[in-house]
């Protein structure tokens, strides 16, 4: 297994743990159940540790593409630029939630929590769409 497997096994779940994880964090706040949001920011950590994953595998994939016929040599800079905001992103996120889950009295660690984790999913799921252009032609849209 070479690094650009591993890169493409890890590289869905931080979008999809970030949507997840709002999603139960959001339940939380509303129904009041401070279990469930707890629940939301385990899940954060998860989709931070498998950002690590993600971006760590990146630079191990990207040499074992390079030589490839197919590769969009230009798609990677900004795939490699994007992840690295999505990385430090749930970072953050993840930096927040450890507080939120240790000292739950802080209100704005949950707010901060919840604003980095929309930003860094958002990211993510950007991030993920350019890599897809990487070497996958029929994600690209076609002008007319």
């Amino acid at each position: 297994m070479n690094a650009a497997t591993v890169h493409l096994l890890v590289n869905h779940f931080p979008p999809i743990v970030g949507i997840s994880a709002l999603i139960v964090i959001v339940w939380g706040a509303i129904s009041g159940n401070a279990g469930t949001r707890r629940a939301g920011y385990f899940l954060v950590w998860i989709a931070a540790v498998m950002a690590i994953l993600t971006f760590t595998s990146g630079r191990g994939a990207e040499h074992v593409v390079k030589g490839m016929e197919g590769i969009n040599h230009a798609a990677i800079g900004p795939h490699e630029e994007a992840a690295g905001a999505t990385f430090i992103l749930f970072l953050i996120a993840m930096a927040f939630a450890i507080v939120a889950m240790i000292k739950p009295s802080m209100r704005w660690a949950h707010v901060l929590v919840l604003a980095f984790l929309v930003l860094a999913t958002l990211s993510s799921v950007y991030t993920a769409i350019l890599g897809g252009r990487v070497h996958h032609p029929e994600t690209q849209m076609r002008r007319r």
